[in-house]
């Protein structure tokens, strides 16, 4: 089967939150996986969410989504949406 590339934001919660540590793929309002086809696009996405964020007690970072036999053409749909 054939890999792609897919990247996603990884949320990290430290222990210091009150709802204790935690990791997790970031979501969008949908409940869909926040997903985007190059590493230079999740990694600005990433500075953006830094920005902007309320809490100090989470961090977030760029990841690559594994996603076995997906052609590029269906990982462009899905990010698309």
């Amino acid at each position: 089967m054939e890999t792609h590339k897919l990247f996603g934001i990884w949320a990290v919660r430290s222990k210091a939150s009150r709802f204790g540590s935690g990791q997790f793929w970031l979501r969008g309002r949908d409940g869909r996986r926040v997903e985007f086809p190059s590493r230079k696009e999740a990694i600005n996405a990433v500075e953006k969410y830094d920005r902007d964020k309320v809490s100090k007690n989470i961090k977030y970072q760029a990841k690559r989504i594994e996603q076995k036999g997906s052609s590029k053409k269906e990982i462009r749909r899905r990010v698309k949406r």
